[in-house]
């Protein structure tokens, strides 16, 4: 019976990538600490011919450019995941603490997606960070999912796998909400708080390839929702008077 892979035995790691379309091998790449997700696919969409024929068929259809989206669902801890949201908050961060630095590069990746039971990799390149969504909940561990989109993924057969030799594995402790100070103004007692960062993000199909020149990303947004016993009116003030309220955790 061939050997099948399981749900457990596999590494997911990252490295920044400098040249488009150049993806990144060897040393030097970071571990990323996930829960069960659907990793990285490849998508090309269907062309077909509109033409009415006399014999009742259609024409043979092609298949359009490629792209290869991913999500994954982690346990958030303490700087494991710097790297990615500086990429897609266009930022730098030190000590666990981002600041917004106008004008700073772009940031995008090769990842690799390690098989271990099948000695097989599936290694994506020019991945940018679409979306950081974040929940803390007051039972629950804090949970971070990533959303990804990369202009190409390829099978890596084994020799050639995994692509990212040796990946630092960050061995801080995952996070819990019962643990988490939450500050905003007029306090309360929380028990959830679902926040999310995005950029939309798509290809650009071009004559002649089935390969994007790049992976095109538009500005920024965030958005999110705060549940907790009502103890003052100063959310309902702020909203009134349309005045920021800031929110640590």
């Amino acid at each position: 019976m061939a050997i099948s892979q399981s749900g457990t035995r596999y590494i997911v790691s990252y490295i920044p990538q400098t040249i488009i379309g150049t993806p990144v091998i060897g040393a030097g790449g970071i571990v990323l600490r996930t829960l069960a997700s659907q990793g990285f696919s490849v998508n090309r969409p269907e062309i077909a011919s509109g033409e009415i024929r006399t014999d009742g068929f259609a024409g043979t259809p092609r298949k359009g450019a490629k792209s290869a989206p991913a999500t994954y669902a982690c346990e958030l801890s303490y700087l494991t995941f710097d790297g990615l949201m500086a990429a897609l908050l266009r930022s730098s961060f030190a000590g666990g603490v981002g600041a917004m630095t106008p004008g700073v590069v772009e940031t995008f990746f090769t990842f690799d997606q390690y098989l271990e039971d099948l000695d097989l990799s599936v290694q994506a390149e020019t991945v940018r960070v679409l979306s950081m969504g974040v929940k803390v909940p007051a039972a629950g561990m804090v949970t971070v999912d990533w959303g990804l989109l990369g202009r190409n993924a390829i099978p890596l057969l084994v020799g050639a796998s995994p692509s990212l030799t040796t990946p630092t594995l960050s061995t801080a402790e995952p996070m819990a909400g019962i643990d988490a100070v939450i500050t905003i103004a007029g306090g309360a007692s929380y028990t959830s708080i679902d926040f999310a960062a995005t950029r939309p993000g798509a290809i650009e199909p071009v004559i002649g390839t089935p390969l994007s020149p790049d992976i095109y990303t538009g500005p920024a947004k965030g958005s999110g929702s705060i549940t907790g016993t009502l103890e003052s009116l100063a959310m309902l003030t702020a909203v009134d008077a349309d005045a920021a309220v800031t929110v640590s955790v």
